[in-house]
């Protein structure tokens, strides 16, 4: 016991709640944070483009990809960044019809979507299915090889490989899930109880 009367139990107590609290303050304001500078980049990407349809200076997919990358929305892998990007452009449809573009007029809509539309087409031509995971992916490729050579029989047993795993992911997310419900009242029991035991350990 030191001379303000806490022992070394009650130091230890106050010093491994401060750690919690502090780690835990410091993974909410880091996702925080994060959802913050995505939120900002994407309008400033939203804005780029109407920038851009308004000034006639976007007309391939190129261009598009050139202010994704140059604002940096996603640190992706190439072939993930594709769909990130298709994503935002559909987004980015629905945001024209909004109160926010009220004032622009309806032939220029129209113009802007059918060039979205092609974006898209030709973004998911260059990268089919690149939303799924690799392993996904390159099943579905197989089958469309197989099918294109009428392989059936390759077809019917790569179709059964990927039953098997959509069966493994299932489970996977079934486990997640199960956890993720936990979790959270785990975590408020564990930080109440913490408070507790900090609380009776200074009396």
């Amino acid at each position: 016991m030191d001379s303000n009367g806490i022992t070394i139990y009650q130091a230890f107590v106050i010093f491994g709640f401060s750690a919690y609290v502090s780690i835990v303050f410091g993974v909410v304001i880091g996702w925080a944070l994060n959802k913050y500078q995505r939120r900002k980049k994407i309008k400033c990407f939203y804005n780029s483009l109407i920038k851009g349809f308004t000034l006639n200076t976007i007309h391939t997919i190129e261009d598009v990809n050139n202010i994704y990358r140059g604002i940096n929305i996603n640190k992706l892998e190439n072939k993930k960044y594709m769909y990130d990007l298709s994503t935002l452009l559909r987004r980015f449809l629905v945001e024209l019809h909004s109160k926010k573009y009220e004032s622009l007029k309806i032939e220029q809509i129209h113009e802007w979507k059918e060039k979205i539309d092609n974006f898209i087409r030709h973004n998911e031509q260059l990268s089919p299915f690149s939303e799924l995971p690799e392993a996904e992916k390159g099943m579905i490729n197989d089958i469309l090889s197989f099918a294109e050579n009428k392989e059936n029989e390759e077809i019917k047993r790569k179709i059964k490989e990927l039953s098997r795993l959509i069966q493994v992911r299932k489970e996977e997310i079934d486990k997640i899930e199960r956890s993720n419900k936990w979790s959270m009242p785990m975590g408020i029991v564990g930080i109440i109880l913490t408070i507790i035991f900090g609380i009776a350990s200074l009396k």
